[in-house]
């Protein structure tokens, strides 16, 4: 990018896949709150790509949490 106006780069296609999902542990009953345990995984293959040229993305990322439903 040293020359101005700079050329334009064309990033090879690519395909990032993502997964998520909630699972009920337990149904909320009267007072008693109910909890659900929900995941994702971000980037499955862990692939190596580019969104902006010069800048990889992140690879794989898993997160875990829960929730407390009324």
């Amino acid at each position: 990018f040293a020359a101005v106006p700079a050329g334009r780069v064309v990033l090879p296609a690519v395909a990032v896949v993502d997964l998520a999902g909630e699972v009920l542990l337990l149904p909320p009953a009267g007072l008693t709150p109910g909890v659900s345990v929900t995941a994702r995984v971000a980037n499955v293959f862990d692939t190596a790509y580019q969104m902006a040229f010069g800048f990889p993305a992140l690879g794989r990322l898993v997160l875990v949490g829960g929730r407390m439903r009324i």
